[in-house]
């Protein structure tokens, strides 16, 4: 299983490449090569991939022509879920919701690097750009429907040569995510605890505490929005809220258009 994902990943980069569309792999695929001694021991069900945003419709147009199966997609959050060989391939514009996360996917390009880890040369995000990433993709399924995959990811990381609280602290800063790192950080607690205690003064109380008291029901609507509420600036968590109405509204027209 985890060989055809990584087929179907070196697939869809050398298709990309040859599209002259700039991709980075992150998550489950990347945990496995860096944070396990045996990467088969981490699940991986999906592929998932980074790209820019303008680079969204391009996306769609080499999936038609490759014949590949889009079977999700959003112009709101720039994103495609593609079915290739069976695999689902995540490819999105955007690092968490629009306007919470300001570490953007031209970042992430960047600062990646060649590497050869998965078998195949791939470009593979900065170490800290990537835990920032995972703090945002966890806190987003609201800690409690995390999968427990996620969580375990983030548990290894303070093992990795190159975890430096202080690094991962700064970056959340440029990010605008202190509140949701701190979140994630105090629910994880061991070494975890040094990134809380450096974003100490950059939380917001006010949203720790509506966060707590929302996520008592993870799955309910309240709990869903104040998620997407969880920027750090009043503009931009009216931006986030109104982006997630429309995410809604287009879900619910592609729906009623795939039943007609």
């Amino acid at each position: 299983m985890r060989e055809r994902r990584l087929a179907v990943a070196h697939t869809v980069l050398a298709a990309f490449e040859q599209e002259k569309i700039p991709a980075v792999l992150v998550k489950g695929i990347v945990t496995s090569a860096l944070l396990y001694d045996d990467p088969s021991e981490r699940p991986m069900f999906d592929v998932d991939v980074r790209v820019l945003p303008e680079d969204h419709a391009r996306v769609a147009e080499l999936a038609r022509n490759r014949g590949w199966h889009v079977r999700e997609s959003s112009r709101v959050y720039k994103n495609h879920t593609l079915v290739i060989d069976g695999v689902e391939v995540d490819v999105e514009g955007y690092i968490g919701p629009r306007y919470v996360c300001w570490l953007t996917t031209r970042d992430l390009l960047a600062r990646a690097t060649p590497s050869d880890a998965l078998g195949f040369r791939a470009l593979m995000p900065d170490f800290t750009d990537h835990v920032v990433l995972m703090l945002v993709n966890v806190f987003k399924d609201k800690l409690e429907l995390a999968r427990p995959w996620s969580l375990q990811d983030l548990e290894r990381v303070p093992r990795h040569s190159s975890f430096d609280a202080n690094a991962i602290a700064a970056r959340v800063r440029e990010a605008r995510v202190p509140t949701i790192a701190w979140i994630v950080a105090d629910s994880l607690g061991g070494e975890w605890t040094r990134v809380r205690d450096a974003l100490e003064a950059d939380r917001d109380e006010r949203y720790v505490r509506l966060f707590r008291a929302a996520n008592r029901a993870p799955n309910g609507m309240v709990a869903r929005v104040i998620a997407r509420a969880s920027a750090e600036r009043k503009r931009d968590r009216l931006r986030a809220v109104a982006l997630s109405a429309m995410w809604e509204l287009e879900q619910r027209w592609a729906h009623k258009q795939s039943s007609v």
